[in-house]
């Protein structure tokens, strides 16, 4: 019987301390966070709004997001912010949970992107910088918000500075500015080093109708073209005056005309219809450019 008295009390007390570290253990797992939830749980993305930021509200702030359509909409995670960027056409659904909470229940963000949208932005302008040297940018992106760099650092690089961005070019070659930010990407300018300028114009041809009675009169004609590059001192001639007598203007640079270079307005002048050449010449370098002119009889 006091055997029996022992063995009961052993059963107990071995009880009492297996519940006890169960207990224990429960306490240190059972993380608990007030529910999960989200600033806004529908968008629609387009080319005009091609990307969403969602603040995620309480947990623990170890947040998973997990998108069902990667190829539609791809997430981004920065602390307790989460960036939804459109890609491409379709709907998809986004769950965010809190992975230290067992008991978290997901949050289901709906987002439905209405076109394809390209992440990177190609450049329209290009560049040219003379190898050695250095020239200052005059962009619309605000430095202290968005990263710049050059994707072939050994052609070309590009620093801040309190008047702006500056470009130098290193060796001759062909590269690209990137500007950047934690979710688009886009490209400025395709930089092109060279060993000296070239004369670049906006256009090689120029046609242009005029009536018997401006012929006559001689026409100012209203428009005309441009040298975009060059070294800045030019002579312009005609291979035959009658048809088109050319002038050339240059012209100061706007800030957000990084493009040119020592640029200059061509203007014509016409007594006849026919077809001519007028020949631009950078005098520092002696290339040269050919503009081939259309002049025709207004009906």
């Amino acid at each position: 019987m006091k055997l029996l008295k022992l063995y009961s009390l052993f059963v107990i007390l071995l009880l009492a301390s297996g519940l006890s570290s169960c207990t224990g253990y429960l306490k240190d797992a059972d993380i608990h966070a007030e529910q999960l939830k989200v600033s806004e749980a529908y968008f629609v993305l387009n080319n005009k709004t091609s990307y969403a930021e969602v603040f995620i509200l309480n947990g623990t702030g170890s947040y998973h997001a997990e998108c069902s359509n990667p190829h539609v909409v791809q997430t981004i995670l920065k602390g307790n912010r989460l960036y939804i960027l459109g890609m491409e056409y379709g709907d998809v659904s986004i769950k965010v949970w809190d992975a230290k909470d067992p008991d978290c229940i997901p949050v289901e963000i709906l987002v439905n992107v209405t076109e394809s949208i390209p992440r990177i932005h190609y450049a329209e302008q290009i560049i040219y910088v003379k190898k050695g040297e250095q020239r200052l940018l005059h962009p619309s992106f605000p430095s202290d918000t968005y990263t710049w760099e050059t994707e072939d650092k050994a052609v070309a690089s590009v620093r801040v500075t309190t008047e702006g961005y500056v470009l130098k070019g290193s060796k001759t070659g062909i590269t690209a500015i990137s500007v950047s930010k934690e979710y688009w990407v886009v490209q400025p300018y395709i930089v092109v080093v060279v060993d000296q300028y070239p004369l670049i114009l906006s256009d090689y041809v120029f046609s242009w109708s005029a009536t018997a009675e401006e012929l006559e009169q001689g026409l100012d004609i209203p428009m005309g073209l441009m040298v975009k590059v060059g070294y800045g001192k030019y002579e312009i001639s005609s291979t035959d005056e009658d048809i088109v007598s050319p002038s050339i203007h240059q012209i100061s640079i706007d800030t957000d005309t990084d493009e040119l270079y020592n640029p200059a307005y061509i203007f014509f002048k016409t007594r006849k219809i026919g077809n001519t050449t007028v020949t631009v010449t950078d005098l520092t370098t002696g290339e040269q450019a050919t503009i081939y002119v259309n002049i025709k009889l207004k009906t």
